[in-house]
Order: C-alpha cells, then structure tokens, then sequence
C-alpha cells in the first residue's frame, strides 16, 4: 500500500470543474463559508458572472456570500470548526503552530490527523522530524509521513525518500522520490536528476518520472485556469 501510486494528491479534485487542484496552493483557495478548496480558475469565473449580473459575490461551492471581512471569515471559519469541519480543525492547528502554542497545536493536529487529514499527518510529521515544539522522534515522523504519503501528499513521500536515503536504503528512497515526482513534486525529480548524474537511478527510471510529473501537471491544466492566470499577471 506504500508504494502504490495515488490516484490523486491529498487535494483531490476542484468541486466545480472537477479537474484535479495543483498541489501548489497558490493556486486554489479555501472558502471560509464551506471550507473546501476550489481552484483558481473556477473563483475567476464565479468573479466574472457575478460582475456582469451585477450582483454581489457569492462562494461557486455552497451558493452563500463571501465573507466581507478578514473578521467575518474567522467567524465563518469558527462555525465550521466547532461543527467539526477537518479542514477547519486542521488549519486552526496549524495557526497554533504557527504562533508557538504547540501543545493546541498537537491537539488539533492529532483530531484532524485522526479524521484522515493528510495535512494534519504531515504537519506532525514534520514536527516530530525536525523538533518543531516538540522532542524529536523519528519513529513517529515516519509513521505521519507514511500516513500522509498514503493518502497522496507528495511533501510527505518526498520526506519519506529523504529519511531512507539518510539510512542507505536508496532503492526505497527512488521509489518514493519517482512516486512524489509523478504527482508533480519538483523537489522529487530534481534529487532524481541529482541521483541519475551520481548513477544511482537509472535512465529509464528517470525517463518515466519526466513523463508522469509532466502529465500530472499538465492534468491541472484548463482554460478557466490559464484565464485566470493570464488575469492575474495582467493586474
């Protein structure tokens, strides 16, 4: 089950066009009202028919209106924690994390890792890898990262090549690097690059990874998007 090759990354697909979200996340964005995740793209178009109808703007996902405010999003964001929102939970984890409250952190990290959080996995992981507020344990890192590589977090399979690389077992490392690279993770074919010129990966290997990773970021690819993106540089 490690080793298979995920159908998607922990993002999964936009709810609106259904073509899978980039795993870079500047790229989609959260809506505080559902707390899902819709790209790019399709926020620019909901923007545009909102414009023309001269109305006010409203989420393309659950239809309410977008918060006014960086306050009134907090409370929305509030509403869908306390309903037991994961994606909720796991973001308020990460906001304790982020202001040193490690013990709320770990909290809310573990609820939403438990809810099968991909993200929550790999923030834990990552704590527990690199001592961030909490005594190092590799054990644990490596039981998170798994967890999150699982459910198709390439940051976390990436990782997971790093620390079996570290142990001598390179053969585990390309596997979870070629696994990481085809979901589109740059870091991933570049120490693929890195080990082909070393002679540990072979060309074919290689060869593969250049092929997926492009497929995978090509399959984020859609008109809505490159429109969005083209509005974007032109602002």
């Amino acid at each position: 089950l490690l080793f298979k090759q995920p159908e998607s990354s922990h993002f999964g697909d936009c709810p609106i066009c259904f073509v899978p979200l980039s795993i870079d996340i500047n790229k989609s964005a959260l809506s505080s009202c559902c707390g899902v995740f819709i790209c790019d793209g399709c926020s620019y178009a909901n923007q545009m028919k909102d414009a023309r109808s001269k109305r006010d703007p409203v989420c393309p996902f659950c239809r309410q209106p977008y918060a006014s405010s960086n306050a009134e999003a907090e409370r929305n964001v509030m509403k869908l924690f306390k309903a037991g929102n994961q994606t909720a939970i796991r973001q308020k984890g990460v906001e304790a994390m982020i202001v040193h409250n490690y013990g709320r952190s770990m909290e809310l990290l573990t609820k939403a890792a438990n809810m099968g959080d991909a993200v929550a996995h790999c923030e834990l992981a990552n704590m527990y890898g690199f001592g961030g507020g909490v005594e190092k344990d590799t054990k644990k890192a490596v039981y998170h990262w798994e967890e999150a590589a699982i459910r198709g977090h390439p940051e976390a399979r990436f990782n997971l090549g790093a620390t079996d690389a570290r142990n001598s077992k390179f053969d585990r490392a390309v596997k979870h690097w070629i696994i990481a690279a085809s979901q589109g993770y740059d870091l991933a074919l570049e120490k693929l690059k890195e080990w082909y010129h070393m002679g540990t990966v072979r060309k074919e290997d290689l060869t593969t990874a250049l092929r997926a990773h492009q497929a995978a970021i090509d399959s984020t690819k859609s008109p809505q998007r490159e429109e969005a993106a083209t509005a974007d540089r032109s602002c």
